[in-house]
């Protein structure tokens, strides 16, 4: 058991069980005590655990001190659904340690504090002691949350919008999240808070923000607030640790050295090999945090070395290698699609492993290709061992991979002095000894050596400048690649403005079509009548109220033929008005007049026509016959009679149909 640092909270609850249990059919009881500044303000028997979240909800900022924690939940899943309900200030104690301790161990606790504890303490006493203990430093705090924060940024599924507006209002929530999130983005650096940014882009802007911070809850929301309403949430989420943890139990660390690559992104692939080239791991993580990939790699092992195919390196996998004290690189040439499924393919066959999305095919042939280099460099030193007679060993690999030479890598892994294997000694004649001790023979050693260094250096510099040729090969291909890119994005906008333009054009099509329905249909209204045929006079109810209504606009005059839609509603009042105004026909279309009406127009000399079989041609909104059926419904002589006021008749009608029309038009 460890004692805590000096750091304490002013309120401290503890809680003892008193009757049932989490994992028993009776539900579980407590007992509680709350001290505060070293006394006890609050004491209560027989409280539920909802009781006891309750009075934590209330004080904020507490320590919840208890002798076991399985006390308060039945199994780690209860746990950790505990330790969500709880308040984000509450810290949880186990006084009993790291492991579930039962009553003894606190009371050998309590007699070491020289605390009082009775014969037989019941609950309310034992919640008092683990109080005074926990004040006292006793316990091992239990940490469920990482010491960071994810804020999500997305349209809110509550506020719906459809119809034809719902392209453009998906667009404008789009650019709205894009802005929330740049806004977010600047209030985190101005704080000099860390945070990693996930982006799912849209059309108008980005479809889902995710920031991963690396700061607790409470320090994140005092300078950015939730919110659920309007057409965004704005959310805030504490990440909870995959197994929840006891502050100073000792963590079980792998140290075997491994090589780790990285392909960054939404969905990261993460490949991490052993130093023999074993595949250790080979997953996809979702948006993770950069915890969760260090945590991940840390399972595993040491890395000496984190690679990627991405160039250059992203910034994320240089905080991870730094998180480390190691590397990161990338391979020396890129690596396109084609060598990336050629290398994966090749292990797969190998060793029947399966990448099962893109990003763990990146990452794998990152590092397949990191192994490749490195294997040669291997092989090298393993038959310079083999030559000196020294050991080829993992941390021979290991010195390889820091850098190291293979002359200092072999010296360096060998065993010390006092276990170095014993070499074979050759005697040396009497000539040869005397042959290297002479000062001629160590000067011309002296200048074949300084010869060989002058090759060397000579050597490195055409090296260092192949190198410089390289980088600059690099920087053309970086820039290339960007031209590239700008010039698909700007392809891939041209392509959806076009699309675009393309459905406009048609809606536009079909107006025009629609407009020049219209013109024809207005002029066929507006063009003059054909030859023969003579204007009649719209009525469209022969009632006294639609006759009066015709009369008052001067449409009826002497010697008109009236058409009429409707001429049920005609009465006696009615054939006087037709009679006094000299209408000589009228022409009913659907409802005709009742009989004793029908004799009425005639007596006085009013024809009336069932228009039902009569063509009528419709000039606008004024109604045409032909002349010759309406002069012979109208006239009843005989043929010679008839022809001779048929033509009289027409000619006056079309005088006075011409001047009505001139009349009109000067109008």
């Amino acid at each position: 058991m460890r004692r805590r640092g000096s750091e304490k909270h002013p309120t401290i609850v503890g809680v003892d069980l008193h009757s049932g249990s989490p994992r028993s059919i009776r539900r579980a009881r407590y007992s509680l005590v709350v001290a505060k500044g070293g006394e006890i303000v609050l004491e209560e028997r027989e409280v539920g655990l909802k009781d006891v979240i309750s009075l934590l909800e209330r004080l904020k900022e507490c320590t919840l001190a208890t002798d076991n924690i399985f006390e308060l939940a039945r199994d780690p899943s209860s746990l950790r659904r505990l330790m969500l309900r709880l308040p984000e200030g509450v810290k949880v104690i186990q006084v009993s340690g790291t492991q579930p301790g039962g009553p003894a161990k606190v009371r050998e606790l309590a007699a070491m504090e020289g605390i009082e504890v009775p014969p037989k303490p019941d609950s309310l006493a034992e919640a008092r002691i683990l109080a005074e203990l926990a004040k006292r430093g006793h316990g091992c705090e239990l940490l469920a949350f990482e010491p960071e924060c994810r804020i999500v940024i997305t349209k809110n599924n509550s506020i719906k919008r459809g119809g034809s507006g719902t392209n453009r209002w998906r667009r404008m929530i789009e650019a709205n999240i894009l802005t929330e999130a740049k806004r977010i983005s600047s209030l985190l650096q101005n704080g000099g808070i860390d945070y990693d940014l996930y982006t799912e882009k849209g059309e108008g802007g980005l479809k889902r923000a995710e920031l991963v911070v690396y700061a607790p809850k409470g320090v994140v929301s005092r300078a950015i607030r939730p919110s659920t309403r309007g057409p965004l949430k704005i959310l805030i989420f504490r990440r909870m640790k995959e197994k929840i943890e006891f502050v100073g139990k000792p963590r079980k660390v792998k140290k075997r050295p491994i090589i780790v690559s990285i392909d960054p992104g939404t969905s990261m692939g993460l490949a991490i090999l052993d130093l023999h080239g074993g595949l250790l791991e080979l997953k996809t993580l979702r948006r993770p945090s950069r915890s969760q990939v260090i945590e991940e790699i840390t399972k595993q092992g040491r890395p000496l070395l984190i690679t990627t195919d991405v160039s250059p390196i992203p910034k994320r996998v240089k905080e991870i290698a730094h998180t480390f004290s190691t590397k990161a690189e990338t391979p020396a040439k890129p690596l396109n699609l084609r060598e990336k499924r050629r290398l994966v393919q090749e292990y797969e066959e190998r060793t029947g492993v399966r990448a099962s999305s893109s990003h763990e095919r990146d990452s794998l042939a990152a590092v397949l290709e990191a192994y490749k280099r490195l294997s040669t460099l291997f092989a090298k030193a393993k038959a310079r061992a083999k030559e000196k007679g020294l050991p080829f060993s993992t941390r021979t690999r290991e010195m390889l991979i820091k850098g190291r030479s293979i002359s200092e890598a072999l010296e360096r892994s060998s065993p010390r002095t006092g276990d170095r294997i014993p070499r074979k000694r050759h005697k040396a004649s009497p000539a040869a000894s005397s042959k290297r001790s002479t000062p001629v023979n160590s000067k011309k050693k002296i200048r074949e050596f300084e010869a060989e260094i002058e090759k060397l250096r000579k050597a490195l510099r055409e090296k260092e400048g192949e190198m410089e040729g390289l980088r600059d090969k690099i920087s053309e291909l970086e820039r290339e690649r960007a031209i590239e890119l700008e010039r698909d994005r700007r392809i891939a906008h041209r392509d959806l403005r076009i699309r675009q333009l393309e459905r406009l054009l048609s809606e536009e099509k079909r107006r025009i079509d629609s407009l020049l329905s219209q013109v024809e249909r207005l002029e066929s209204a507006i063009r003059d009548p054909p030859k023969g045929w003579a204007q009649l006079v719209l009525v469209k109810s022969l009632s006294r109220a639609g006759l009066e209504e015709a009369m008052s606009s001067g449409r009826v005059r002497d010697g008109d033929v009236v058409l009429t839609m409707d001429s049920s509603g005609a009465g006696r009042s009615t054939v006087g008005l037709l009679s006094e105004l000299g209408v000589r026909a009228i022409i009913w279309k659907e409802n005709g007049p009742s009989s004793e009406i029908k004799e009425e127009l005639e007596r006085r000399g009013i024809k009336v026509i069932d228009g039902r079989a009569t063509d009528v041609w419709w000039r606008g909104g004024a109604p045409y016959a032909s002349e010759e059926l309406i002069m012979g419904k109208v006239c009843g002589e005989t043929e010679k009679e008839k022809g001779r006021k048929l033509r009289s008749i027409l000619e006056k009608y079309r005088s006075k149909i011409g001047g009505r029309i001139q009349e009109e038009n000067n109008v």
